[in-house]
């Protein structure tokens, strides 16, 4: 039986005790702990290094529970972060579930820094490097609805994310004990595949009925129709009630997600292309709840803000003549 991959990230040296007690507690639940120094991270020869290959093991965990604390660590090869940062952001960019604890003088030292990192003259007591702060601030800003919580003992993230585990695992249940109830956008597009079939065999009254019928079959929240508007799809309508099932909608009509850019908080942008032109859709993040239920805005100008549509004409090299 699969059990869940827990990514646990910190620097090394200062938080040794903290991994080691960690460890100790997934292993207790039953999860499947991943650190680099437990030897769970899969290293291969080559060209990949062992930094990439600690991103690598990061994308196949389900949760992520990153630690800081006074010390910066080892910088990544590839920018001014740390690597234990690049991870978190790694994890962000993957949407993985994330838990964030920060060593009590640290998170109380942020709230100083955030009231003087203007005036030029703040020196850090609790941090070895002001880019522990900086980043920290970043985290605040990127993860709204994330827990990102001080700790002062082991014993204050364990108790922690037993709750946490125990409320994920109740929402589980509350869902699968009402999957029966609800139409995926998989199961309401083959119904209407199936429709279409029934209706090229009936008589034109009856098509006309299926036609009224199909039409009002599917409730459409403010949001969804606001979007199908803007896409320029008028007698079509889905149940999309969260975050995946729009993106999915999305992918199945031809539009690929874009990767975000760092740093963080960037709406969700897709796009397609065909020969002339290229069409872009922006979600943005207050579309939606905490848990992804696409919230009720009945506002345009909100639904305006949040949902952004433009096309864009290619530049041709060439003139259609050949001469």
């Amino acid at each position: 039986m699969a059990a869940p991959r827990v990514f646990v990230s910190s620097t090394y040296y200062d938080l040794r005790h903290v991994r080691d007690d960690i460890d100790i507690f997934l292993k207790g639940l039953g999860y499947v702990p991943v650190m680099h120094d437990k030897g769970n991270v899969t290293y291969t020869q080559g060209d990949v290094s062992l930094e990439q290959a600690c991103y690598n093991e990061l994308a196949t965990c389900d949760i992520v529970v990153c630690i800081i604390g006074g010390k910066f660590g080892t910088q990544s090869s590839g920018s001014d972060f740390s690597i234990t940062m690049e991870e978190l952001q790694e994890a962000i960019h993957k949407r993985k579930i994330i838990y964030i604890y920060i060593l009590k003088d640290v998170y109380a030292e942020n709230f100083t820094y955030m009231a003087n990192k203007d005036t030029g003259s703040f020196n850090p007591y609790h941090v070895d490097d002001i880019r522990v702060h900086e980043f920290i601030v970043k985290i605040k800003n990127a993860l709204k609805n994330a827990p990102i919580l001080p700790f002062d003992s082991v014993s204050d993230i364990t108790s922690n994310l037993r709750q946490q585990f125990a409320g994920m695992f109740q929402h589980l249940l509350t869902k699968e004990s009402t999957a029966t109830e609800i139409k995926t956008y998989y199961d309401l597009q083959d119904a209407t595949s199936r429709i279409k079939k029934l209706i090229a065999n009936l008589s034109e009254e009856q098509i006309d009925f299926f036609q009224k019928f199909n039409s009002c079959i599917l409730a459409v929240s403010f949001p969804l129709r606001y979007l199908l508007e803007k896409l320029g799809i008028n007698n079509f309508k889905i149940f999309a009630p969260n975050k995946e099932a729009v993106f999915e909608f999305l992918n199945q009509i031809g539009y690929i997600e874009i990767p975000p850019e760092l740093p963080f908080g960037e709406p969700s942008v897709f796009q397609r292309e065909d020969d002339r032109y290229t069409y872009q859709i922006e979600l943005a993040n207050e579309l939606f709840e905490d848990n992804g239920i696409v919230k009720d805005i009945r506002k345009t100008e909100i639904l305006n803000e949040y949902i952004k549509y433009t096309v864009q004409q290619k530049d041709n090299e060439y003139d259609d003549l050949p001469f």
